[in-house]
C-alpha cells in the first residue's frame, strides 16, 4: 500500500509538471479552448436560471439562441460550473478540469496496468508513457480539446473494468460499472463510442484467450446498455434532432482530408497551427513520440521471444502483444489508403470526422506495450525504468508548453465575445440549416434588442415583454391590424408559441428566426421552450436506468446485511 501511494504521488507530481503551464494566470489561444470558456459563461447562466439539463443557450449565437448543449457532451461543463461557483474564474475552471483529468488519467492507467501485470514499477513507467505523450500536449495546448483531453481518463478505466470482471468469481462485469460508461459518454460521445468499442474487442479477446463463458460478454453488453440508458438524456436527442441543424453536413465527407502521412507520426514541428495533415509545413503536430516508437519496434523482438521462453511471463506479454497488434491496426487506419477504404466500407465511421482522433487509443496501446517491456525486464528493471522515464521527459519536455499567445480576458469579456465579434462565431454547426448567420449579424446586429418585435410596425401597434425565464416569456401585443411578429430566437423543436392561450403555427423568417401571425386587437403572446417527445423519452430512459442501478445497489447491500446476521 505504501509503495502504491508513493507511485501515485510521483504520478501526480510528474503529471502536474507535464501540464505546468495550466497553472499560469489567464488563458491561451488554441483551436477550441476559448470557445469552451465562452460556452461555459452562457452555460452557467442557463444553469443558474433553473434549466436542467441545459439544452438551449438563449444568449448564445449573438443572442439569437442555440441548442448547443442538446448536442455537446455536458459533463465537463457541469463540473466547471461547480468549480466556478466555488470561486474560480471561468478560464481557471476549464484549466483545473484539464489538469485534474490529466493527473487522474495517470491513476487509471496505473490501476489498469497493475491489474494485468502485478508490477507496480512497470505500471508507473506505463503511466508516464501515457501522460508524457506528445499527442496529449497537442490535445491540451494546441487543440484546446476539453472533451477529448478529459476522455483519456476513462479509456484505461473501462478496460480495467473488463479485466477485473474476467477475473472475478462469477466471470462477469458488475452492472454498477454502467455508471462509468455513462460518464464516458457524457464526457465525449465520439471517444466514448471508440472506447466502448475497443473495450468490447478487449473483452472478446479475453473470452477467447482464457476460454471464458460467453455469458461474460452478455454481462458486458448489459453494462454497456445500462450506461447508454443513463446517458440517453444526452445522446438520444443529439442523434434524433441532428437534422434540424447543420451538424450532419459538418460531420460528413471531410475525413478524406485528415489521413496523416506516416512520417508525421514520427516527427512533425511543434508549433501552434491548425490540423492540416495534407500540408505538414502548416499543420499542428501529430507526433506519437520517439520513445513510444522505440519501444514499439523493440517489442517486435522481445515480446515474442519472452512469450516463447518464459512461461511465467506469458500473461502480461500476451497483453503487450494484443496492444501491439492494436497499434499496428490503428497506424494503418490513420495513415494509409486502407483506412480510407474502411470508411467507405463502414460509412458510420464518418462521425469521427478526423481519422487522427484514433491517436488517443494508439497512445494508450503504445503505453501498454512500453509498460510490458519494463515488466519483463529482470534484475535491471528499476534502473531501466528510471532511465526510460528520464529520457521520456527530457525528449518531450519542449512539447509540454503553451506555444500560442496568452489571453487575459475577464469573465464578462468571455461572455461578451460572441455578441461583439462577428468574425468569431463558434458552434455555427448547431444553427438551422440553409440560413446565413453572418448576414443576419451584418443586417440586424447581435441581439441587443427586444425578444419579441413587429416585423413591420408602421406605428400601428405596441408591445411589452415580461421575461419569466430565459426560456419562457410573455408579451402583450396591441395592434390595430393583423401583423407578423418576430421572436428573436432561432427555431428549434421544442419552442411553442401561444396567442391568447391558443397554440399557433411558427414560421421562420429569412434567417431562421421564429415568426408568428398576430390578429388585430389586444393579445397575449406566450413563448416557451419545452421538451419534445424525444427528450421526454430520453429523460425517462435515463431515470429508469439510474433507478435500476440504485435498486440493485440497495438490494446487494441488504443481502450482505442478511448474510452477516446469520
Amino acid at each position: 500500500m505504501k509503495s502504491t501511494l508513493l507511485f501515485l504521488a510521483a504520478i501526480t507530481v510528474l503529471g502536474t509538471i507535464a501540464v505546468r503551464d495550466l497553472l499560469h494566470t489567464g488563458y491561451f489561444e488554441s483551436h477550441d479552448g476559448v470557445i469552451h470558456v465562452m460556452r461555459l459563461t452562457h452555460f452557467d447562466e442557463a444553469l443558474k436560471s433553473g434549466q436542467f439539463p441545459v439544452r438551449w443557450l438563449s444568449t448564445w449565437s449573438g443572442g439569437y439562441g442555440s441548442p448547443v448543449f442538446n448536442f455537446i457532451w455536458p459533463l465537463p461543463y457541469y463540473v466547471a460550473a461547480l468549480i466556478h461557483w466555488i470561486g474560480f474564474s471561468y478560464a481557471a475552471s476549464i484549466k483545473l478540469i484539464l489538469l485534474a483529468s490529466f493527473a487522474l488519467s495517470g491513476f487509471t492507467f496505473y490501476l489498469f496496468f497493475y491489474e494485468i501485470s502485478r508490477n507496480r514499477f512497470a505500471a508507473f513507467a506505463g503511466s508516464m508513457l501515457y501522460l508524457w505523450a506528445p499527442y496529449r500536449f497537442t490535445d491540451i495546448f494546441i487543440r484546446g480539446a476539453l472533451g477529448e483531453a478529459t476522455s483519456f481518463l476513462f479509456l484505461p478505466l473501462v478496460l480495467w473494468i473488463v479485466h477485473v470482471g474476467s477475473r472475478s468469481e462469477k466471470r462477469s462485469v458488475s452492472p454498477f460499472w454502467g455508471v462509468v460508461i455513462a460518464l464516458f459518454i457524457f464526457t465525449h460521445n465520439m471517444m466514448a463510442v471508440l472506447g466502448v468499442g475497443f473495450m468490447t474487442l478487449y473483452a472478446v479477446w479475453l473470452t477467447v484467450k482464457d476460454k471464458i463463458s460467453y455469458r461474460f460478454l452478455l454481462s458486458l453488453l448489459w453494462v454497456i446498455g445500462i450506461g447508454c440508458g443513463i446517458a440517453a438524456t444526452y445522446w438520444l436527442p443529439a442523434v434524433v434532432e441532428q437534422s434540424y441543424t447543420r451538424l450532419s453536413s459538418y460531420l460528413s465527407g471531410s475525413y478524406g482530408m485528415h489521413f496523416v502521412p506516416l512520417p508525421a507520426l514520427f516527427n512533425s514541428a511543434w508549433k501552434y497551427a491548425y490540423a492540416a495533415p495534407w500540408s505538414q509545413e502548416h499543420s499542428m503536430s501529430f507526433q506519437v513520440g520517439l520513445v513510444h516508437w522505440l519501444l514499439f519496434f523493440l517489442s517486435f523482438i522481445f515480446l515474442p521471444l519472452v512469450y516463447k521462453n518464459y512461461k511465467q511471463m506469458r500473461p502480461v506479454v500476451s497483453h503487450g502483444i494484443f496492444f501491439l497488434i492494436t497499434a499496428v491496426v490503428l497506424i494503418l487506419m490513420i495513415t494509409t489508403p486502407t483506412g480510407e477504404q474502411l470508411y467507405h466500407f463502414i460509412p458510420q465511421l464518418s462521425f469521427l470526422n478526423y481519422p487522427w482522433r484514433l491517436l488517443e487509443i494508439m497512445t494508450f496501446a503504445l503505453s501498454v506495450v512500453g509498460g510490458t517491456l519494463v515488466a519483463i525486464i529482470g534484475k535491471g528493471q528499476k534502473l531501466a525504468g528510471i532511465a526510460l522515464v528520464i529520457t521520456l521527459i527530457y525528449i518531450n519536455l519542449p512539447m509540454s508548453r503553451i506555444v500560442s499567445q496568452s489571453l487575459t480576458y475577464s469573465d464578462q469579456e468571455y461572455y461578451q465575445l460572441i455578441r461583439t465579434n462577428t468574425g468569431f462565431l463558434p458552434d455555427s454547426e448547431f444553427l438551422p440549416p440553409g440560413y446565413e448567420f453572418h448576414t443576419l449579424l451584418k443586417e440586424r446586429g447581435d441581439k441587443n434588442r427586444d425578444l419579441v418585435e413587429f416585423v413591420d410596425n408602421n406605428n400601428n401597434g405596441n408591445m411589452h415583454t415580461e421575461t419569466l425565464s430565459p426560456l419562457h416569456f410573455k408579451t402583450s401585443v396591441i395592434t390595430s391590424e393583423p401583423q407578423q411578429v418576430r421572436i428573436n430566437q432561432f427555431f428549434f423543436p421544442g419552442w411553442q408559441v401561444k396567442v391568447n392561450t391558443n397554440l399557433v403555427e411558427i414560421t421562420k423568417d429569412e434567417f431562421g428566426l421564429m415568426q408568428i401571425a398576430v390578429p388585430s386587437g389586444s393579445n397575449t403572446v406566450e413563448v416557451a421552450f419545452q421538451n419534445t417527445w424525444t427528450r421526454i423519452i430520453a429523460n425517462v430512459v435515463s431515470a429508469l436506468s439510474a433507478t435500476i442501478i440504485l435498486v440493485l445497489g440497495i438490494w446487494q447491500i441488504m443481502r450482505r446485511k442478511v448474510r452477516v446476521s446469520f
